[in-house]
């Protein structure tokens, strides 16, 4: 359980399109954001901030100020170039941590969120699987995430533990049963690769 702001980041979605020589990206940023009050709130804007993996910035983007009705919400675009950023595969795992500030008309940050993002291409032509033009044969298994004492219940040591062999054995994709996966064993999956 967690406790939001009255006004806050609903959900936010990112999508890294690179380019014809899968060299530059475009960087697109959906944001929605919700104000559960009864009164329409003015002025908010978004900043979103991109590091690489030395946490050095890449980039910051900014909106416009918005307007949010009362008991509302919306979704604010963001967009830009990216100059030639390390690409995300199995063999080269690079992901850029991407920050997400909701900022009041006093320039407060209400709410700040971040996530992992990867720059990546994926395409099927001719009935072949390409990850940033590159064609990748998918060696892949199941997994019913159970654990033999804690039962439904997966900790990252023994995700960590599947990662590692998963590698080791050359798997590259995983089919995750009937139900999804915990949130760990997805972070972890693009963090190994």
């Amino acid at each position: 359980l967690f406790a939001t702001p009255k006004t806050h980041i609903f959900d936010w979605q990112v999508t890294t399109d690179l380019d014809k020589t899968y060299t530059n990206a475009r960087l697109d940023v959906s944001v929605d954001v919700k104000n559960y009050t009864t009164l329409a709130k003015n002025d908010f804007f978004l900043r979103t901030t991109l590091f690489d993996a030395g946490k050095k910035v890449v980039k910051v983007l900014t909106s416009e100020r918005f307007r949010l009705p009362a008991s509302s919400g919306q979704t604010i675009r963001l967009s830009d170039e990216i100059i030639n950023p390390d690409k995300w595969s199995a063999e080269f795992p690079n992901l850029y941590t991407l920050a997400i500030e909701l900022i009041s008309p006093e320039g407060e940050a209400i709410e700040v969120i971040s996530g992992k993002i990867g720059f990546k291409e994926t395409e099927i032509r001719n009935q072949v699987f390409y990850l940033n033009g590159v064609p990748v044969k998918l060696n892949g298994i199941n997994s019913h995430m159970q654990h033999p004492a804690l039962g439904h219940t997966m900790n990252e040591e023994t995700i960590r533990k599947d990662m590692e062999l998963f590698k080791q054995f050359n798997i590259n994709c995983v089919r995750t049963s009937h139900y999804p996966p915990v949130i760990r064993y997805l972070e972890l999956a693009d963090e190994y690769g």
